[in-house]
């Protein structure tokens, strides 16, 4: 009915956004605009979801997010303050912006087994204990800065 159907619990603990035409919160197929600083919890982006855009989910409480398979770029401040511990990203994944995840309870990351750009600061101050980081990714100056991994 095209109407923005809200975060839905489902099996396991997992959450699946669901979103209808018109609405801000995806604009073509990236999502953008959105405050979901309340989740709690662990989440499931919906396939066909491309791009995260700025700062979508700072500050969020949510622990976890199942990215979809076909997402390309996580933009900057994305999940900057968030809550979320673990990140596993699909192979798709090209791109990572300037504090995407800056200040984040960020413990452990899994990467694409190709080069991704990652930008600035993105990883800096996070609690980043484990992370497969493939060769020749291009990191910019000060991407895992402050954190116990690198």
């Amino acid at each position: 009915d095209g109407s923005f159907a809200p975060w839905e619990k489902l099996g396991a603990g997992i959450r699946s956004f669901a979103y209808g035409h018109g609405q801000d919160a995806v604009c073509g197929k990236e999502l953008t605009g959105i405050g979901f600083r309340g989740l709690k919890g662990v989440y499931a982006l919906p396939e066909g979801i491309t791009a995260i855009g700025r700062g979508v989910f700072s500050g969020c409480a949510a622990e976890a997010v199942v990215f979809p398979s076909g997402l390309v770029s996580i933009g900057p401040d994305a999940f900057r303050t968030s809550s979320i511990r673990s990140a596993v990203f699909p192979q798709s994944l090209c791109d990572i912006g300037e504090c995407a995840f800056r200040g984040s309870l960020l413990r452990t990351a899994v990467f694409p087994d190709h080069p991704v750009q990652i930008g600035r600061w993105c990883f800096s101050d996070t609690p980043l204990a484990s992370a497969f980081v493939p060769d020749r990714t291009l990191a910019d100056d000060g991407a895992f800065s402050g954190s116990p991994v690198f």
